[in-house]
């Protein structure tokens, strides 16, 4: 589907509810958490792939045509799916720079280049709803630019699911099902020592 970012999906096959990466999933029912797209096509999507009997979960219901083979059926049905918390995350990278060797903007070309791979703009794959994010996974795209004479540390925070302030700075975070960990770019806060 054209402009899905990310999705997953979590089936529960069995009678009881059942807890799933952090989200109560029905029995007998599918949780779909899908970033982007636009609600209908979504909707059309699952309709199309999801067996006869399956309950749906979620917090977006969206009424879609059911075309029989013969396509005179005029009957629609309610498909349900989830659209996942955005999680505002940030990103803290220091590093060391040679002052004869470094450049003017290397504060915004850290901040570009995180961004970029948070976004699976460069050799990383895309952060994804449910995702755990490491810090490692940033040392190569940081340590790839010029003009970083060496990578001290990258640590990443994001909110307390419950009381909203930021977690401490640490090496990488989870999020269930329902959240999508976001990256804006001037979440990225750039600490530079010199050589």
């Amino acid at each position: 589907i054209p402009d899905v970012l990310s999705a997953d999906l979590a089936e529960n096959y069995t009678d009881d509810p059942k807890t799933m990466k952090g989200v109560l999933v029905p029995p007998h029912s599918m949780y779909i958490p899908v970033v982007g797209g636009s609600d209908l096509e979504v909707a059309e999507v699952i309709r199309r792939k999801k067996s006869g009997g399956c309950g749906l979960f979620g917090n977006t219901a969206v009424r879609v045509r059911v075309t029989s083979v013969t396509g005179r059926s005029g009957q629609e049905a309610e498909i349900v799916f989830n659209r996942p918390e955005f999680i505002p995350c940030r990103a803290k990278v220091v590093i060391r720079i040679d002052p004869n060797r470094t450049v003017g903007n290397i504060v915004e070309l850290v901040q570009q280049t995180v961004f970029a791979a948070w976004n699976g703009q460069l050799e990383l794959p895309r952060v994804e709803v449910a995702d755990t994010v490491f810090a490692s996974a940033f040392y190569c795209p940081v340590n790839k630019i010029p003009a970083v004479f060496d990578l001290v540390s990258v640590q990443l925070a994001r909110p307390d699911a419950d009381s909203g302030a930021y977690m401490p700075w640490a090496e990488s975070f989870s999020c269930s099902l329902n959240e999508y960990p976001s990256l804006d770019i001037e979440n990225v806060m750039v600490e530079i020592q010199g050589s």
